[in-house]
């Protein structure tokens, strides 16, 4: 009987062990990899959706797009600007556009291009 103890005793460590070491090490790669899962950056994510960004710079507040070869000329006066970002529109035959975020509102806006965006994928 003692022996057969030392038998089940035996044969529940050299399963159990394994089992343990094995979830430790799935749970151990699971944070790492959900610690590595990053937003999307916003340009990053812009370039590979040239013509959704171009629609949502056009049609949301805090962006000015122009015409690149114009961009000097048209640049936005009297405000706070960043940019110029080159953009190459594929619907617009290719053609390159200068845009400028205004500080202050682009922030809010990149971030729901972002999460409208990112979450859907490349299309």
């Amino acid at each position: 009987m003692l022996q057969e103890s030392r038998y089940a005793n035996l044969l529940r460590d050299f399963v159990l062990a394994p089992v343990l070491v094995g979830l430790v090490l799935g749970v151990g790669w699971l944070i790492y990899l959900r610690s590595r899962v990053k937003t999307p950056d916003f340009w990053k994510l812009a370039a590979r959706q040239p013509d959704h960004a171009y629609d949502w710079f056009v049609s949301h507040d805090g962006w000015a797009v122009v015409d690149f070869h114009q961009r000097h000329h048209q640049k936005p006066k009297g405000v706070d600007v960043e940019g110029p970002f080159i953009l190459r529109v594929p619907k617009l035959g290719g053609k390159r556009v200068a845009v400028y975020g205004l500080r202050g509102l682009m922030e809010e806006s990149q971030e729901a291009f972002i999460r409208f965006f990112g979450a859907r994928g490349d299309e």
